[in-house]
C-alpha cells in the first residue's frame, strides 16, 4: 500500500473540526437521540465523560493525527477519483495530476441510454 503523503491544510482542518463541533449539539435535541447516546455509551463502554469532552477532543485533532489515521485506514490503490466537467477545459490538468489510469465515460456509459421519450425533448 502506498503511503499518504499530503498534509491537510490548516484552514481545511480547522473548518472540519468546527463543522463537527458546531453540529454536535443537534445530536441531543430529542429524547430518542439522548437515549441513543446513552445506549452507545453502554454498548461501546465509553467513559463517563465521553460526551462532555467530545468537542475538546475534536478541537485537539492535529494534521499529524489525520495523516496517521489516513495511513492506517485508507488504501489509495483502492480509491477512485470522479471528475465531472468540460473535458476540453479540464482533461490536461487532470492528466497532469498523475492520479493513475484515466477512464473517460459519458453520461450514457454510466447511466445507460436515455429513454426514447426523454431524447425527443
Amino acid at each position: 500500500m502506498e503511503a499518504i503523503r499530503a498534509e491537510v491544510p490548516p484552514d481545511e482542518l480547522q473548518r472540519a473540526k468546527n463543522y463537527a463541533a458546531l453540529r454536535y449539539p443537534a445530536q441531543f435535541e430529542t429524547d430518542a437521540q439522548v437515549a441513543e447516546h446513552i445506549r452507545d455509551q453502554f454498548v461501546y463502554a465509553l467513559p463517563d465523560d465521553y460526551f462532555n469532552t467530545y468537542v475538546a477532543r475534536i478541537q485537539a485533532v492535529t494534521a499529524a493525527d489525520v495523516r496517521r489515521v489516513a495511513q492506517e485506514w485508507i488504501d489509495p490503490s483502492g480509491c477512485v477519483v470522479v471528475v465531472v466537467g468540460d473535458r476540453s477545459k479540464i482533461e490536461a490538468q487532470i492528466r497532469a495530476l498523475n492520479l493513475g489510469p484515466l477512464r473517460l465515460a459519458s453520461v450514457d456509459d454510466v447511466l445507460g441510454s436515455a429513454p426514447a421519450k426523454a431524447r425527443k425533448r
